[in-house]
């Protein structure tokens, strides 16, 4: 946490000088604010990042020669925000007004504008309207072949993600061979070391776990560790994911310490990146309680689950997929306890959060 603290406040009085020189309303101020909401979205601090951009926007906006792209961004940045908090629908206007700037100035058919598109897919996706979000990537999609061609990764990008939303919507068949083609462009794109390559192993991955099959996903994820751990460092946050994404895939396959060893490595690593109180943290636990309970050492599970919900419910949107997961999981162990009452109470829950 140490480094985000530091530059917070090399920018913060980088801004303070810039103030003095050329005055609150100077576009450099603006710059300033953005990147400081940036820092601040990166550490799931949404109040902050809010006031960061909504005083940036208000900068630019007031300048005589406007830079509508930079207000295009700008918008972009706040409606993640948004997106972020579960505010949806507000999310949703800043996406479509950031995508209406970028189609003005640069017309329909720019990369910029793919982006766009990317994104309020993306929100779309998260509120379960699927075939909204499904036309939205598969134009992102097309713009990125015509202006960049079949082998570039921003491609793939857009490949990676049209097969997600298949996923979840049980898809996952289908989403292979597009899975598979963006892992082709990454590794030709960029070697077969890059991060981003790591990135598409792990989504194959996944798809196959999903699909039953964790022996088919253990080498996917064996490489994506490897290429993480040696590009990024043992420290890294991605690498944390891995661990814990190889660790639940030999829980899947009853290889119940080595996914202790792999999941309690992860779960250290994110805690050192970005403090206890995150999502990712939550998640990581809520990974170890699963352990627990399927290794039937449920004195283990219970306070892990707890810790996951109690982090959820703080930095969670009421309406999160992951809040009404812990919910559920932990219903579960209670229920193989045999605390029925409990465990009716907690399904409610679940249910009620997956509702709203």
């Amino acid at each position: 946490m140490g480094r985000f603290d530091d530059a917070e406040s090399f920018l913060v009085r980088a801004m303070e000088v810039q103030k003095n020189i050329l005055g609150t309303e100077h576009r450099d101020v603006a710059s300033i604010l953005n990147a400081l909401g940036n820092m601040a979205q990166e550490r799931e601090q949404y109040g902050k990042a809010e006031d960061y951009y909504k005083n940036a926007l208000t900068i630019w906006e007031k300048l005589p020669d406007r830079d509508e792209l930079r207000i295009s961004s700008c918008l972009n940045n706040l409606a993640l925000v948004h997106q972020n908090q579960g505010n949806n629908v507000e999310a949703e206007s800043l996406y479509r007004r950031s995508l209406s700037v970028c189609e003005k100035i640069l017309g329909p058919e720019h990369p910029n504008v793919a982006s766009r598109l990317h994104n309020l897919a993306m929100l779309y996706s998260s509120q379960g309207k699927f075939s909204q979000a499904e036309s939205l990537f598969r134009r992102s999609l097309s713009i990125r072949e015509k202006a960049f061609g079949s082998g570039h990764p921003s491609l793939a990008q857009s490949l990676d993600q049209l097969a997600v939303l298949q996923c979840r919507q049980g898809r996952f068949k289908e989403s292979l061979p597009l899975f598979e083609r963006a892992l082709g462009i990454y590794e030709s794109a960029l070697g077969p070391e890059h991060p981003d390559v790591a990135l598409s192993l792990n989504n194959l991955a996944a798809t196959f776990g999903n699909l039953g099959m964790c022996e088919e996903a253990e080498p996917y994820f064996k490489r994506a560790l490897s290429i993480r751990e040696k590009t990024l460092g043992p420290g890294h946050s991605l690498v944390a994911s891995s661990l814990l994404n190889l660790g639940e895939v030999y829980a899947c396959l009853k290889k119940f310490e080595e996914a202790e060893l792999l999941i309690g490595r992860g779960l250290r690593v994110l805690e050192e990146n970005v403090g206890q109180d995150n999502s990712s943290v939550a998640e990581a636990l809520l990974a170890q309680a699963n352990l627990y309970r399927n290794w039937k050492k449920h004195d283990k599970a219970e306070p892990l689950y707890q810790k996951a919900l109690a982090i959820g419910e703080k930095v969670l949107p009421e309406n999160d997929e992951m809040l009404a997961d812990i919910l559920k999981n932990y219903a579960a162990l209670l229920r193989r306890d045999g605390r029925v009452e409990q465990a009716q109470g907690l399904e409610r829950r679940a249910k009620s959060v997956a509702g709203k």
